[in-house]
């Protein structure tokens, strides 16, 4: 893999997007289980979701890089991380807030949104030590999602995504090797963190 394409990789699966890709995933093959919603107010749910944790938490990120509080937006700098992960929790924590209050019926969202956030809290608390990938958890989670998703309901047509995400979480751990941002062992446990909490934490709540 070239250093340009890693590059690209990187961006595309930026850890701040996974939500949104995840549900629209979820959104565009099975959207009985989130709920049945008539096509228009999926996409609007689908636009909620994008605003509050990658909208805003972006924008939060460009005010911190433009007051030189971060030195560059992919937070390579572990010192640099706390205070913007705090920030972005702030916004997932309101995200989680609306959509369990407003759409508490739909367990299995709601169990993804839940453990979505405890994710983000133990990446917080791992980076006051150490420099994990967020990059490899977020993707492992969201292919981990897809993993138990496929084995709970075998006939919800996500095999395929579920396959591609795997190939993806590959290719995003092998990018931030390629880019040097991370050793092996901080991709690894990356990828390790986000498997094991949406696989464990997926059928412990189901």
């Amino acid at each position: 893999m070239n250093t340009r394409l890693a590059q690209i990789i990187s961006v595309i699966f930026q850890p701040l997007l996974m939500p949104t890709i995840l549900f629209a995933i979820l959104l565009t093959y099975t959207p009985t289980l989130m709920g049945a919603f008539p096509p228009e107010v999926r996409w609007r749910l689908l636009v909620v979701i994008s605003l509050l944790t990658f909208g805003i938490p972006v924008v939060s990120l460009l005010i911190f890089r433009s007051t030189k509080w971060i030195s560059d937006l992919s937070l390579t700098n572990r010192k640099e991380r706390f205070v913007p992960f705090l920030f972005i929790l702030s916004f997932y924590a309101v995200s989680t807030y609306l959509m369990v209050t407003n759409l508490s019926q739909i367990i299995l969202l709601v169990n993804m949104i839940y453990l979505t956030m405890g994710l983000l809290v133990a990446s917080i608390i791992i980076t006051l030590f150490w420099k994990i990938s967020i990059h490899s958890a977020a993707i492992a989670a969201t292919s981990g999602f897809l993993c138990v998703l496929e084995f709970l309901y075998p006939n919800s047509g996500l095999f395929l995504p579920m396959l591609i995400s795997l190939v993806c979480t590959g290719a995003t751990m092998t990018a931030r090797l390629q880019l040097r941002v991370h050793t092996l062992a901080q991709v690894v446990a990356g990828a390790s963190l986000g498997f094991a909490v949406s696989i464990i934490g997926m059928l412990m709540l189901n």
